[in-house]
């Protein structure tokens, strides 16, 4: 009888593993087609593509790309990503065709490495998203792709609830994640107001809350909703915000951290406010073609 029951309670425990979480590489479950400036980053280690890592990240300008500090920063890599016979391409589809372009070096925001905590067990009360932000100048022009439109404002409390979609090519489950890794899947966003005790939103991880909004949001998942929340791999992507004045997206936030290593089942995601590093941006690329546009204020 003992024996009947665990192999029940271990059959019940790998079914709800294996189900896919609603978060954003899964978002509405079929493949996205649409942002072709959504792109991922291909890391080249030794020499040899490693199949083993992956981030999101988005053409912003004809040679430059956006995504997460970490994503290049080689401690958090545990490789140099620019080192010799290490490199990154980005990849990006347009009509059913993948295109690699080799990514000529890479700059982060300096502050980034000071935002990382020491010991693990303080790594989820701090402001890891902070400074979470890199800028990848390109080796070659992408000419072909429509560029997206970065906020250029930083949101306020008053953009509370604004909603928008995230792009990700991360895991969508926990088990056989790497089945699912490099499909671009997106999901709902919604700007969530850190600092409100709406019982709308009793899934807000705690580590959102230590985080300020002069350079950080917080996209959460209200309770029942179909929005979603980052996972492995999703990292770098774009979040866009649309505004509810003019019907616009806006690149507004990079997909950084969750309160999960692997998939934020509560639904909340964090990410440094392009709007309050558009002069750092400026300051590293020198490239004419990135457009900025203020969010129109709520």
């Amino acid at each position: 009888m003992k024996k009947h029951m665990l192999i029940v309670n271990l059959t019940l425990i790998i079914a709800i593993l294996s189900l896919p979480f609603n978060v954003i590489a899964v978002g509405n479950g079929v493949v996205e087609t649409g942002y072709p400036e959504a792109g991922y980053l291909e890391y080249i280690k030794g020499g040899s593509v490693d199949d083993f890592s992956l981030c999101s990240a988005t053409l912003i300008g004809t040679t430059t790309v956006l995504t997460a500090g970490h994503c290049i920063y080689s401690e958090t890599m545990g490789f140099d990503p620019f080192g010799e016979n290490n490199g990154i391409n980005f990849v990006y589809e347009l009509n059913g065709v993948k295109y690699h372009v080799g990514v000529a070096n890479g700059v982060y925001n300096t502050n980034f490495p000071v935002t990382l905590p020491g010991a693990f067990s303080t790594y989820f009360s701090t402001g890891y998203s902070y400074y979470d932000v890199a800028v990848l100048t390109l080796e070659t022009p992408v000419s072909n792709i429509t560029l997206p439109v970065l906020n250029s404002r930083p949101l306020t409390k008053a953009d509370y609830r604004t909603e928008g979609v995230m792009i990700g090519y991360g895991a969508t489950r926990y088990v056989n994640a790497a089945s699912t890794v490099g499909v671009k899947r997106s999901a709902g966003a919604m700007v969530q107001n850190v600092s409100s005790s709406d019982t709308d939103w009793p899934d807000l991880s705690p580590v959102s809350q230590q985080f300020g909004w002069t350079f950080n949001m917080a996209i959460a998942k209200k309770t029942g909703s179909k929005l979603g929340s980052s996972c492995a791999g999703d990292s770098g992507g774009p979040i866009y915000l649309k505004s509810p004045a003019n019907g616009k997206f806006y690149l507004s936030g990079v997909n950084t951290w969750n309160y999960f290593y692997v998939c934020d089942l509560h639904g909340t995601t964090t990410s440094p406010d392009i709007g309050s590093l558009t002069s750092w941006i400026k300051d590293n690329v020198q490239d004419s073609t990135i457009r900025f546009d203020v969010l129109p204020e709520m």
